[in-house]
């Protein structure tokens, strides 16, 4: 189980430093596609189905849905754009920083001691009361914050012509 997870994190590692140095816009939203499908699978693995649906749902039904509607409605030229601008210089930085991070990763687990009881399931009540209990207005800011970004795009695209 514990092998499996270090392969799921070093997938998903993989999966977000491709997010990084891939230069064409659509082939790094399928890249963060697969790592939150990865870590919808290493959240199940922990002992919460619950919240590995929901990522599945929201983040991989909903916002990455959105993210390729903005890609669409931008077009190919802007996603071409996009590809010359990439940060090409800065992957020394990127590379000593996940390196970093592994090392660091490798510590903790190097000294998890292991634990006797039997890690509890988040059920959909507990999870429910955590996110809309006492802080209901945070999950209305977010989604009134969405709906201003898709307005925003729609508006900024309105007055354009067509090059047909």
């Amino acid at each position: 189980m514990i092998a499996l997870g270090l392969l799921l994190l070093v997938l998903l590692a993989g999966l977000l430093l491709g997010v990084l140095l891939l230069r064409d816009t659509l082939h790094a939203v399928v890249a963060v596609a697969a790592a939150l499908g990865v870590l919808a699978i290493l959240f199940y693995l922990l002992g919460a189905p619950f919240l590995a649906a929901m990522e599945i749902l929201l983040y991989l039904g909903a916002i990455l849905v959105l993210f390729l509607f903005a890609l669409m409605l931008l077009g190919p030229e802007a996603r071409a754009a996009s590809a010359k601008r990439r940060w090409r210089h800065g992957w020394p930085w990127a590379a000593l920083v996940l390196l970093a991070l592994a090392l660091a990763l490798a510590a903790l687990l190097w000294q998890v001691p292991v634990i006797d009881e039997p890690i509890q399931a988040i059920t959909p009540a507990r999870l429910g009361h955590a996110l809309f209990g006492p802080s209901l207005w945070w999950s209305e800011a977010v989604a009134v914050l969405l709906f201003v970004v898709i307005a925003a795009v729609l508006v900024l695209h309105a007055g354009e012509d067509k090059h047909d």
